[in-house]
């Protein structure tokens, strides 16, 4: 009979992040975007502490995003799997958008690759400095020769690792710390049309993944997903 039970405190991580108690509902109202500190300024016996807590966070971040984004489809039209939608890659001049910049960029490169135009030559130059820049930017790794389909869509493109032999499908969505790569050989991912991929998913080796699935956070794919199927876990099983 002698239990010992663990209780979890959040109420310090919400009220930490900016949350505000409804003292009729006893919830907390946390913004949109957390407040992430960088984990230079945390002292090091705090970092796995404050790593667990930021997971925590980000997780609730990207399912209240994907529950809009599912609520969108629903009343608006489907997204489609097959044609891009390049209305979600816009990109408005004067706004700080690094992850539409860094697509921007990447678009640009792929219309002036054959030329041997002088002039384009020169562009496409330039064209991979702005790649490089907003590459440092973001944080993410995604080749200038990736293939990947229009109306992509990178909410956290920080730590988003895509291999240049991979392919994306049209109308999909990556948030952060997701790897898509190989096991070593040139073999990489095909991902379907419309594809939802969670912060911290690892999708690896010569797999194909269906249009309209959805891989869960954090989960380790390594073998086919079916389309309109849900993966989760380590390695990951369909749901």
């Amino acid at each position: 009979n002698n239990k010992t039970i663990f209780v979890n405190d959040y109420n310090p991580i919400w009220e930490e992040n900016g949350g505000i108690l409804d003292i009729n509902t006893g919830f907390y109202a946390l913004a949109i975007t957390p407040a992430i500190k960088n984990m230079d300024d945390i002292p090091s016996k705090k970092r796995s502490q404050y790593k667990r807590r930021y997971e925590i966070i980000l997780a609730l971040e990207q399912q209240v995003i994907l529950d809009e984004m599912t609520k969108f489809e629903f009343s608006a039209e489907p997204v489609s799997a097959t044609n891009p939608d390049w209305q979600r890659e816009s990109k408005a001049f004067f706004v700080w958008d690094p992850s539409r910049a860094l697509l921007e960029s990447i678009r640009s490169y792929h219309l002036l690759v054959n030329s041997s135009n002088p002039i384009k030559w020169f562009l496409k130059k330039l064209i991979v400095l702005k790649h490089l820049f907003w590459s440092v930017v973001t944080g993410a790794d995604i080749p200038l020769n990736v293939k990947i389909g229009g109306g992509l869509l990178l909410p956290h493109p920080n730590g988003v690792v895509i291999h240049a032999n991979a392919e994306i499908g049209v109308n999909c969505v990556i948030f952060q710390q997701v790897t898509i790569g190989t096991r070593g050989d040139s073999k990489a991912p095909k991902i379907g049309g419309h594809v939802d991929i969670g912060a911290g998913a690892k999708i690896i080796g010569n797999i194909h993944i269906g249009n309209h699935a959805k891989i869960g956070a954090n989960a380790v794919v390594l073998t086919d997903v079916p389309a309109g199927k849900t993966a989760v876990g380590i390695p990951a099983s369909i749901i």
